[in-house]
């Protein structure tokens, strides 16, 4: 990853120390909120494959994340509100089947 962000420099890598503890936070931290301690490897990974080599790249993700937190209550209840109506249409729909029989009786 840090040959594919040019940051090696006499088949050295500068601050190396830093770069350690600092992926060594990400895992202790995601491994405290659930997630996978690869995670922070795979998403370092793909950021600098896509040309992110300076946190300004974890600073903007990060603050996506955290527009969507409140956006996902909205959407949970835009999912919620399709699934009540498909429930009632179904529930209209076994009704209507298991009251078949009942109609010629009127």
């Amino acid at each position: 990853m840090c040959e594919q962000a040019g940051f090696i420099r006499d088949n050295r890598l500068p601050h190396t120390k830093q770069a350690m503890v600092s992926d060594a936070i990400g895992t202790v931290a995601g491994a405290a909120l659930g997630t996978s301690t690869v995670t922070s490897f795979i998403e370092s990974a793909v950021g600098v494959e896509q040309g992110g080599r300076t946190g300004l790249t974890g600073l903007v993700v990060a603050a996506l994340f955290l527009l969507a937190l409140f956006f996902s209550p909205l959407i949970a209840m835009v999912i919620e509100l399709q699934s009540a109506q498909r429930e009632k249409k179904i529930f209209a729909a076994k009704s209507r089947i298991l009251f078949e029989p009942v109609r010629p009786c009127r």
